[in-house]
C-alpha cells in the first residue's frame, strides 16, 4: 500500500468481472480514505477504461453499462 497525506492505495488481486457491458479483465484497487469508508474501483487491463466504482460511504456501486471498441 502507498499513501499520500491523508489516503493511501492499495492494489488488490486482478479479476474477472461481469457489467451490463460485458466481462472483463480487470485491475482492481482499494483507496482508503481517513475517517471515511474505503473506494473501490476497476479498471481493464490494457487501457484502463473504468468498469466499476463501489464506495460505502453512499451506499452506491457505478458500473460501465456500454462499451464501444474504437480499435476494432
Amino acid at each position: 500500500m502507498i499513501s499520500i497525506g491523508m489516503i493511501g492505495a492499495e492494489r488488490l488481486e486482478p479479476e474477472e468481472i461481469n457489467v451490463p457491458a460485458g466481462t472483463f479483465q480487470c485491475e482492481h484497487f482499494k483507496f482508503i480514505l481517513i475517517d471515511k469508508p474505503s473506494e473501490e474501483l476497476w479498471f481493464t487491463r490494457d487501457d484502463l477504461q473504468l468498469v466499476r466504482v463501489r464506495w460505502d460511504l453512499l451506499e452506491t456501486t457505478y458500473e460501465l453499462t456500454e462499451f464501444h471498441d474504437s480499435a476494432a
